[in-house]
């Protein structure tokens, strides 16, 4: 194990691998222009997930089970420790501990890396994993909706689904909203676990966001937009192929890849098509994005950039692809692709 990091002040919580807990994709940064690759860490590791940061530190899972810390500035590692388990969702940076999602469950890191605990589960947990008022939502692929405590990993409550689960769950006043491969979304009570709708897009479902008071799915070809209080769809967008990210919400627009590469954007407020773009690369991680600036990973072409109104703004090529949506912390712009390496960028 490499030296722990010597922490002063609590800075409070760092990023969630998709903005925040309603998973928008959005991050409250600085537009990155490329002009320059900061560093570049050849973990040789496959990093099916999005990084996480906290402090001046990036922590970032790898499918071989190892966590990794590495100081922001340079990409020096710092510590790592063996979470038990491949994973493939990315770290949840919450203000004391991290929380990863791994094949064999969920386990608490904590910044001097350190494990504080491990919550099992019979499935794999694909996705990242959310946290509310110290308590850490997920689900997993056997169809379990899981309320662990995020201090000390004891079970609050499960509810069983259809089918699996293999999509992160987003927070809403009150509620917690999955969706995954059994076709439905459900919306369950934050504090009892107990369902208060489900409703299906007879498809199933690539991921879901929360902005405002509409929860956006993406299931199939299409985008749909359902209400809060009810599963009342306001309107939905097909995007003519099949969806292979997660929706995403970014300054009022809809992004989601489809297709053989082609990033489609509409309007949160009416579904109105907006732009099309074709990448040349299949998108499956989350789109994001920060100042107005929009990025997409790709499996082929490493990270695109375009513009709020759909133009290219600049391509970064990695070593392998891009699995996960990139992660924007000040002016920087931190991504890990599937050939094991880590760059900064800005």
């Amino acid at each position: 194990m490499f030296a722990s990091i010597v922490m002063g002040c609590d800075p409070g919580p760092g990023t969630q691998p998709r903005g925040d807990a309603h998973l928008t994709g959005s991050f409250d940064a600085s537009a990155v222009s490329l002009n320059d690759i900061v560093w570049k860490f050849r973990a040789e590791r496959e990093i099916g997930g999005s990084p996480a940061f906290r402090a001046d530190t990036l922590y970032v899972a790898s499918a071989d089970g190892t966590l990794r810390a590495h100081r922001s500035q340079d990409g020096q590692p710092l510590w790592e420790v063996d979470l038990g388990a491949p994973s493939y969702g990315g770290a949840n940076a919450t203000a004391k501990r991290l929380l990863v999602g791994t094949d064999d469950g969920v386990v608490a890191v904590g910044y001097d890396g350190r494990t504080q605990w491990t919550y099992r589960t019979s499935a794999p947990v694909d996705a990242g994993v959310v946290v509310a008022d110290s308590i850490a939502y997920f689900g997993s692929r056997d169809g379990t909706i899981w309320a662990v405590d995020a201090v000390g990993g004891s079970l609050i409550w499960k509810a069983t689904t259809a089918g699996p689960i293999d999509s992160a769950c987003a927070l809403i006043s009150g509620g917690v909203v999955c969706g995954g491969q059994d076709g439905y979304v459900w919306l369950l009570d934050r504090q009892t676990g107990e369902t208060k709708w489900s409703w299906s897009p007879r498809a199933a479902i690539r991921g879901l966001t929360v902005d405002g008071d509409s929860i956006f799915v993406a299931a199939g070809s299409r985008i749909v937009a359902l209400a809060h209080a009810e599963p009342k769809v306001r309107w939905q967008f097909d995007a003519g192929a099949p969806i292979g990210t997660p929706p995403s919400v970014i300054a009022g627009t809809v992004l989601v890849g489809a297709g053989d590469g082609e990033v489609v954007a509409v309007s949160a407020s009416d579904g109105a098509n907006r732009w099309r773009f074709t990448a040349g690369s299949p998108a499956k991680g989350a789109i994001t994005g920060s100042g107005g600036v929009i990025y997409v990973p790709t499996m082929t072409a490493g990270v695109v950039a375009l513009t709020s109104d759909g133009k290219k703004a600049w391509t970064f090529r990695t070593d392998g692809p891009v699995a996960a949506g990139p992660i924007a912390v000040g002016s920087r712009l931190y991504v890990a692709d599937l050939a094991g390496s880590i760059y900064a960028i800005e």
